[in-house]
């Protein structure tokens, strides 16, 4: 087959050799071919290749090509199954045009008869039975032949009386067979008498009564007559007296007939004193289960068990309840004034107080006041700030906490978010939950459609039994746009570590720009352009110098600045504070007698305050060539900038520029 194949394709390069050496190619004194159609001259074959030729009409020249081999025509061979006595044949396929075989069929031997019993017939008494055999279960051919067995014949073993014969009439017999239960019947005859006994009937109080006798159930023949007994007449008895019970009647006064119970005078009906019970609660009743009580009789010691609901409370009820644990919470700057009011409760008699993280955030120290009466807050046990939870403690005892419920709310339940103004009212909103259990970033709150504002974010929010089921976030709410309170259950959540004060938390988690930004905000001033400043003057013996802090709306940002005037010559540095002291932006603008003579702008690079390397700053103003003394300038002007920065923020905040991540200049 190989051969071929390579033979056609030798065939077909010399079809196209001979092609190409023809006059095809018009040059001088030669023409182009005129051919005849193509014409088979040999049929391909499945895996020989054919060929087909055409002759030029004008010159005789003949070209040949190669027909591409069409290939094997496979034609499937069925599968022949084998049987029990003959071979069958795999599934194999031929060339339908060559007939070579492509697949061969092999040979799948006969796999002999698979014997099944038949089973033995047993014979009855009049039909034959059968001998035990086999058969093929493939096949059906029978291999042990089955014998017949002669039927048993009828055994009467079995006699039943259909009709008893008696003293007047004859009875009847049934034969039955004990294998087939076919019967026959018979007819008999007796001349006995059935005797039946006639009891005797013991006389009463009113009746009378009969001796013992006898006769023939059948012919009623008498052997033994019946005589009569006469009545024996009542015998009164005084009845006991039955004291009452919890639960059944008593009695008194009756009288009864000792041999027939009848009673002579109805005894006089004492009423049941019914069940003294004493309760004992065996499990509080929850806002969302319902306790079980076990009643004990103080009399008979019965008892039942019974569940009973959690009582619901009034309005009333749980504004006064509130008013036990619901407090205010004052936070106050390092300098001791105030900057924010919130809300929080007792959640331990021992002083611990659940609020907002929101409340204390940014404050140095902090007061409780609960019932008119101030403590200052302690300590910092546990705070989160995703949830907007703090934990805080006072120097108290004997606090009433509020009761807790954790248990699984449900939407449509009514609920109260309680808050306090000024120390002295609780705020009351009342609302119903919408989802009672909305997951927002990690954290379930309950949401609900009762009033949360800053005078009441922080407080409890209060189921209708005058549990709380949540603490409401003021801030959640304004992300909602609806009542938001952090899921009671959240409290089991929070992190206990060792107890902080609120300026240690205030170090720990508000950076050194904030804390400046923070001081500006509680202590500045508006100026003319909306910024806050805060401004510090100082006279020098070469002039005027003033040094200032200041927060610009517009851009978020931080400033320090420092303005110098000697002679009526002005320098005015700016530095932007950032986080990264290293995109720290800065202006320095000097001028003489009010003319602008340079402006520099860039960025401060704490890796170029420690070098001498020059900073990019624009050229001077018709001072080309200054730009080495321009520098120097600039790096006198941004370094007395920050000596005066750092003696500020040591004396007010004390931190230092280093805090920020400044060194000065080398000059």
């Amino acid at each position: 087959m190989r051969l071929r194949k390579y033979f056609g394709i030798a065939v077909a390069l010399l079809a196209v050799a001979f092609a190409f050496s023809g006059c095809d190619l018009v040059g001088e004194g030669e023409h182009e071919h005129s051919f005849t159609k193509w014409a088979v001259t040999k049929q391909p074959g499945c895996v020989d290749a054919g060929v087909q030729s055409r002759e030029c009409e004008e010159c005789g020249y003949v070209e040949t090509e190669t027909i591409v081999a069409v290939g094997h025509s496979t034609v499937r061979d069925a599968f022949v199954k084998a049987t029990c006595t003959t071979d069958g044949l795999t599934e194999g396929s031929h060339c339908g045009t060559c007939g070579e075989i492509l697949v061969a069929q092999e040979i799948i031997g006969a796999f002999g008869h698979a014997p099944l019993k038949d089973y033995p017939v047993e014979s009855t008494c009049t039909a034959e039975g059968l001998t035990e055999g086999s058969h093929c279960g493939l096949c059906g051919v029978t291999i042990v032949e089955q014998k017949p067995v002669a039927p048993t014949g009828h055994k009467y073993d079995d006699v039943t009386i259909v009709i008893p014969a008696n003293c007047q009439n004859p009875g009847t017999k049934k034969y039955s067979c004990v294998w087939c239960g076919i019967s026959s019947t018979e007819v008999y005859t007796t001349t006995e008498h059935t005797m039946v006994e006639d009891k005797a009937v013991a006389a009463t109080c009113t009746q009378t009564g009969l001796t013992a006798g006898s006769h023939c159930g059948v012919c009623k023949l008498v052997f033994t007559p019946q005589t009569e007994v006469a009545a024996l007449g009542h015998n009164p008895v005084n009845e006991a007296y039955v004291a009452p019970t919890c639960t059944t009647e008593g009695a008194e006064n009756g009288i009864h007939c000792a041999r027939c119970l009848l009673q002579l005078q109805e005894a006089t009906v004492l009423p049941a004193l019914g069940h003294q019970m004493a309760e004992e609660i065996l499990q509080e009743a929850t806002c969302m289960a319902n306790g079980l009580k076990q009643l004990t009789c103080t009399v008979c010691a019965y008892t039942e068990q019974t569940e009973y609901p959690m009582p619901q409370v009034s309005d009333v009820e749980i504004y006064s309840a509130a008013a036990e644990f619901v407090c205010q919470i004052l936070t106050y700057d390092k300098r001791g004034k105030l900057i924010a009011e919130g809300v929080g409760f007792v959640i331990a008699s021992d002083g611990k107080i659940i609020t907002n993280y929101t409340t204390i955030l940014g404050a140095h120290s902090a007061q409780v006041v609960l019932h008119q009466t101030t403590y200052a807050v302690e300590a910092v046990l546990a705070y989160d700030e995703a949830k907007d939870l703090a934990v805080l403690e006072v120097d108290a005892e004997g606090l009433i906490p509020a009761q807790i419920c954790t248990m699984p709310l449900a939407d449509g339940q009514t609920v109260y978010a309680l808050g306090t103004a000024k120390g002295l009212d609780n705020t009351y909103t009342q609302g119903v939950i919408s989802s009672a259990a909305l997951v927002v970033n990690g954290v379930v709150y309950v949401q609900h459609d009762a009033q949360i504002n800053l005078k009441n974010s922080g407080g409890p929010l209060m189921n209708v039994y005058g549990e709380v089921v949540g603490i409401t976030v003021h801030t959640a709410t304004e992300a909602q746009g609806t009542g938001m309170a952090v899921f009671a259950t959240e409290l089991n959540n929070l992190t206990y570590g060792e107890p902080i004060s609120l300026a240690q938390l205030y170090e720990q988690t508000v950076s050194v720009q904030q804390q400046i930004m923070d001081m500006i905000l509680a202590n500045g001033i508006t100026d003319g352009l909306g910024n806050v400043v805060l401004y510090s003057h100082k006279i020098t013996s070469e002039g005027v110098a003033i040094f200032g802090l200041g927060y610009e709306p517009s851009t978020g940002c931080v400033f320090v600045e420092m303005t110098n005037t000697v002679d009526g010559n002005k320098t005015l540095t700016r530095i932007y504070l950032t986080d990264d002291p290293t995109q720290m932006r800065y202006t320095c603008q000097f001028s003489a007698a009010s003319k602008v003579l340079n402006t520099m702008y860039g960025l401060i690079n704490a890796e170029a305050y420690t070098t001498t390397s020059e900073m990019t700053y624009a050229s001077s103003a018709g001072m080309t060539g200054y730009e080495d003394v321009m520098l120097m300038m600039y790096k006198h002007h941004v370094n007395n900038t920050l000596y005066w920065l750092n003696s500020y923020l040591n004396e007010n905040l004390q931190i230092t520029i280093a805090d920020l991540g400044f060194v000065a200049f080398d000059m």
